[in-house]
C-alpha cells in the first residue's frame, strides 16, 4: 500500500509501524548473532554456519511477510489502521522466531550434535514446544487486550501451518518420523493450492466456516510434533503414533475440500454428517472395550503389573480411561507411559496395540457414558 493513497492517520501510523518493523528486524539480528555464537562455542562452526543461513532464510521470509501485511494492523471489523503491533503480534513475532532457528537445524546431522554435546538434540523439540505455548498465549493476550487484528491472525496461521512443516521436516529428517507423516505438514499448502486453482480456473469456491474439531486436532498434532523432536521415544513407537494422529487431520483436510468444492449440499450433506457423528458417538465405545479386552490378556496385565510397580498409577489412569474420569488427561499420561516401557524393549503386538487404542482415545475423547470430562471445556474453547 502506498502512504498517498491512504488518509493522513494512516500514513503516520504506516510510518510508525514500519519503524516498528526495524526495531524487530534489528532485534532478531542481535539474538540470532547471540544465538550463532552460543553455538559455535559449544560444538563445530560448521555446525554453526549452517543453523545460522537456513534459520535466517526462514525468518528473512517471515519479515518480509510482516513488512507486506503491515497495512492490515487493523481490528477485525474496522478500518482504523493502529499505530502500533501490539503485544499479541509482538508474541507472535518471537514465535516466528523460534520456528526460523528450528528449521536451522534442518539439514545438520543430529548423530554428530549429540556426539558433540548430550543437550543439544534437546533443542529443536524444546524450539517447538516454547512456539507452541507462544501460539496459545500470542491469540490470549491479544484478545484480552482487544487487539485482535487481520495482521495477527494471518500472521498465526501461517506459523501454525509452517511451524508444523518444519517441525515435521526436521523430525523426518533426524529419522524421528516416518516420511509419510510429512503429509501433514503439506497439507495445508496443497489444500490453499487446490483451492487457488479452483479459482484461477473460475469454479466455485464456498468458503470455509470454521470448525473447533479443526482447530483441536491442530494442536494435538503441534503437541505430537514437539514430542517426535524430543529424542525419548523410539521410531517404532513414534511411527506409529504417527499413523493414528495424521488420519483424523487428513480426513478433516478431505471434509473441508468437500466443503470449499460445493461438494457437501443438501442430503449429501446431511448423510455424510450424520455418518460422521454416528462415527464420533461409537469410535470412542469401541476403543474403550477394545482398551478393557486388552487389559483382560495375561500377557498385557503382566506388563502392566511391573509398569505398576516401576511408575504407580497405572490402574488408576486405566480406571479413569474406562469409566471417562478426565478421560483425555488419564490417556494423554498413560500413553507417554506405554511410549516410554515400549521404547524400552521389544514391542510386542499386544501392548503395541494398547499403546495406540489409548492414543486414539485421547485425540477422540471417552465420548458418551463418561464420568466427568472438563477438559471437553478447555480444549474447545479460545481463552481470552
Amino acid at each position: 500500500m502506498k502512504l498517498e493513497a491512504v488518509p493522513y492517520a494512516d500514513q503516520e501510523n504506516l510510518k510508525r509501524l514500519r519503524l516498528a518493523w526495524l526495531k524487530t528486524a534489528g532485534w532478531s539480528i542481535l539474538v540470532g548473532g547471540g544465538a550463532f555464537l552460543w553455538l559455535a562455542a559449544h560444538g563445530p562452526i560448521a555446525f554453526a554456519l549452517r543453523w545460522l543461513a537456513q534459520t535466517t532464510v526462514i525468518w528473512a521470509c517471515m519479515l518480509g511477510l510482516v513488512w507486506h501485511g503491515l497495512p492490515d494492523n487493523r481490528r477485525l471489523g474496522q478500518t482504523a489502521l493502529l499505530p502500533a503491533l501490539g503485544s499479541g503480534t509482538i508474541l507472535t513475532l518471537c514465535r516466528g522466531f523460534l520456528i526460523s532457528s528450528l528449521a536451522g537445524f534442518f539439514l545438520l546431522p543430529h548423530r554428530q550434535l549429540a556426539a558433540t554435546a548430550v543437550w543439544l538434540p534437546m533443542l529443536p523439540g524444546m524450539l517447538y514446544l516454547s512456539a507452541g505455548a507462544l501460539d496459545y498465549l500470542d491469540g490470549y493476550v491479544a484478545r484480552r487486550r482487544n487487539h485482535t487484528t487481520h495482521l495477527g491472525e494471518n500472521l498465526d496461521i501461517q506459523l501454525d501451518a509452517l511451524g508444523l512443516l518444519v517441525a515435521i521436516s526436521v523430525a523426518i529428517g533426524w529419522n524421528r518420523l516416518p516420511l509419510v507423516y510429512l503429509t501433514v505438514g503439506a497439507a495445508f499448502y496443497v489444500f490453499r493450492l487446490g483451492i487457488w486453482y479452483c479459482r484461477q480456473r473460475g469454479y466455485r469456491v464456498v468458503d470455509l466456516p470454521s470448525r473447533a474439531a479443526a482447530r483441536l486436532m491442530a494442536g494435538f498434532q503441534m503437541g505430537f510434533a514437539g514430542i517426535a523432536l524430543l529424542p525419548l521415544f523410539s521410531s517404532a513407537v513414534l511411527e506409529a503414533a504417527a499413523l493414528v494422529f495424521m488420519a483424523p487431520l487428513l480426513l478433516g483436510f478431505g471434509w473441508d475440500w468437500l466443503v470449499v468444492c460445493g461438494r457437501l449440499e443438501g442430503r449429501r450433506r446431511d448423510r455424510l454428517q450424520g455418518l460422521v457423528q454416528l462415527i464420533e458417538l461409537g469410535l470412542p465405545l469401541v476403543l474403550r472395550s477394545v482398551i478393557l479386552a486388552l487389559v483382560g490378556m495375561t500377557s498385557v496385565r503382566g506388563c502392566l503389573w511391573e509398569l505398576n510397580s516401576q511408575w504407580g498409577m497405572i490402574w488408576v489412569l486405566l480406571a479413569m480411561l474406562l469409566i471417562g474420569w478426565m478421560g483425555r488427561c488419564a490417556a494423554l499420561l498413560l500413553s507417554l507411559v506405554l511410549a516410554h516401557f515400549l521404547s524400552s524393549q521389544a514391542p510386542s503386538g499386544a501392548l503395541m496395540t494398547l499403546f495406540v487404542s489409548v492414543t486414539a482415545l485421547m485425540l477422540t475423547g471417552t465420548g458418551r457414558f463418561s464420568l466427568w470430562r472438563p477438559e471437553e471445556l478447555f480444549l474447545n474453547r479460545r481463552t481470552g
